[in-house]
């Protein structure tokens, strides 16, 4: 899913190699502080916020997402496109000055192309997981976070498409064009990071660090949320999930 294949055939692996740069680094992380319920450095907390991110954006689920977003983009050039083709001269002078465009001069220079769009259409993680990661990531590190801890014969599960994003303020209220994401007061985003662990980032939150007061109906919910969100894939390793 993120190899990205040269036009000669051949494979870069750069993507690969950073993932895995990525999971070493949050396994020591987990082992050492996380299972420990040990506080984390500036630097530990940027690598979960980084493998949350990660485990965002690297999944089939969310490539499709890519895939039907620039799809449309694309289908809209071909349309311009078509339309261009057939338009009288003056139609044609029409769409250009509609279509030039707008802002400082290094703001035109970032315009981007047809080709470029059908490679995001063809490869989209390959091109966009990265600054996936670099976008998320800095915002998270922002929010407050909890790592609950699930009571004994408790066990969250976990999937295929494991952080969960959550906004109950969407269903609650009208939001304005734009609204929400993780800037919005009631954003919930959810990661399983190990049957007895789950980590909540919340900007309702007043404290950042573990909690072991969940009861056997929190776990629940939040493997319900797990679960709802999962795209093929459920996974558990205890009877008691």
């Amino acid at each position: 899913m993120y190899t990205v294949v040269g036009k000669s055939g051949g494979r870069d692996l750069s993507i690969e190699r950073g993932l895995s740069r990525i999971e070493g680094k949050f396994a020591r992380i987990r082992r050492d502080k996380l299972d420990k319920r040990l506080p984390l450095t500036l630097e530990e907390a940027a690598v979960v916020c980084m493998f949350v991110a990660a485990m965002f954006g690297r999944t089939k689920t969310y490539r499709e997402h890519l895939r039907s977003t620039w799809g449309r983009a694309l289908d809209l050039m071909e349309k311009v496109e078509e339309a261009h083709k057939n338009a009288t001269p003056e139609q044609r002078e029409q769409m250009q000055r509609a279509l030039s465009p707008v802002g400082r001069p290094k703001d035109r220079n970032r315009a981007i192309s047809k080709e470029e769009v059908v490679e995001l259409v063809a490869n989209p993680l390959q091109n966009m997981l990265p600054a996936t990661v670099q976008a998320i990531a800095p915002q998270l590190i922002q929010i407050p976070w909890v790592v609950m801890v699930a009571p004994k014969g408790c066990a969250f599960v976990t999937s295929d498409a494991p952080c969960v994003w959550f906004d109950k303020g969407e269903y609650e209220t009208p939001r304005a064009r734009y609204a929400g994401g993780l800037a919005s007061p009631t954003i919930e985003v959810t990661m399983p990071l190990s049957p007895r662990q789950i980590i909540v980032f919340a900007n309702r939150l007043r404290i950042t660090g573990y909690w072991t007061g969940l009861r056997r109906r929190d776990v629940e919910s939040l493997n319900e949320r797990t679960v709802a969100m999962a795209d093929e894939f459920v996974v558990r390793n205890s009877r008691h999930a």
